[in-house]
């Protein structure tokens, strides 16, 4: 999982606390987004008024007040409707007092996330704490969109509450390149081999692509997909364990798989 700074609350958001507390208006937290652009470290973060580069939104699924200045969002960010994956560079926090809504705060990542696209199975999805301290916390609103989605952890809070359950869940599916040597058992066909790869475990849909990418070279591309359009399907039947298996032709070079969905890091 990655890792983030601690939030900022930018001047537009120092300023939205400062006309509400005079006004005795109320802050609502609007929208989360996430932010695939990544700014300079030496950008003036208070100053930002937008993020660049947004690729999805959310409305928070919980906000609470703890004490007199820490408040606390939660939000999901799931890969459903991804086409194309991104690294989640900056997360954004909008909020409204009812007349404008304004980039309230944000955070930069020090290890960015990198939500997968789409690829039809199970979706992956990344649940985001975020912690602010703001000194008038009572100027905010705890109210939460009834249209916004529960998380994984909302339900388990709820399940917390009634029955002291202490269990967390959270499943995110990567991407991880594989080497497939020409160690293949079997006279004739078909042709088998099973590699060790901790990561995979039983459930994982683990789909097989191409491991060509921008910096593949010419001739390696062509091997790889000479060689990977010979396997017929690949199983995991115990955890850390892929099995291949050719039907007809058996692979005679080494090369590189793409397996889309594994559960490990």
């Amino acid at each position: 999982m990655g890792a983030f700074k601690a939030a900022i609350i930018t001047d537009n958001g120092n300023a939205m606390i400062a006309n509400a507390v005079a006004d005795i208006k109320t802050i609502r937290f609007s929208k989360v987004v996430v932010s695939s652009h990544e700014y300079p470290e030496d950008t003036v973060w208070s100053g930002l008024t937008t993020l660049d580069g947004i690729q999805q939104e959310t409305t928070p699924t919980d906000v609470r007040i703890s004490g007199t200045s820490q408040v606390g969002l939660r939000a999901l960010f799931t890969n459903a409707n991804v086409s194309e994956k991104y690294k989640i560079q900056m997360i954004g926090i909008y909020a409204t007092d009812g007349d404008r809504e304004v980039l309230f705060a944000i955070s930069k990542a020090l290890q960015a996330d990198e939500m997968p696209a789409y690829v039809g199975a199970a979706p992956s999805s990344f649940i985001y704490n975020i912690s602010l301290i703001v000194s008038r916390a009572s100027a905010i609103q705890t109210t939460v969109d009834p249209a916004g989605t529960a998380t994984v952890q909302d339900i388990l809070a709820l399940e917390e509450g009634i029955s002291g359950l202490r269990v967390k869940i959270e499943k995110v599916y990567h991407n991880i390149i594989v080497t497939v040597p020409t160690s293949w058992t079997g006279s004739a066909a078909p042709y088998t081999q099973e590699l060790t790869v901790p990561e995979i475990k039983v459930g994982d849909p683990a789909e097989m692509w191409s491991a060509v990418d921008e910096t593949t070279a010419a001739a390696d591309a062509k091997l790889w997909n000479k060689m990977a359009a010979m396997i017929d399907c690949a199983q995991i039947n115990v955890d850390g364990k892929l099995t291949l298996i050719c039907k007809n032709k058996k692979p005679t070079s080494e090369f590189k798989i793409r397996l889309k969905g594994v559960s490990g890091s």
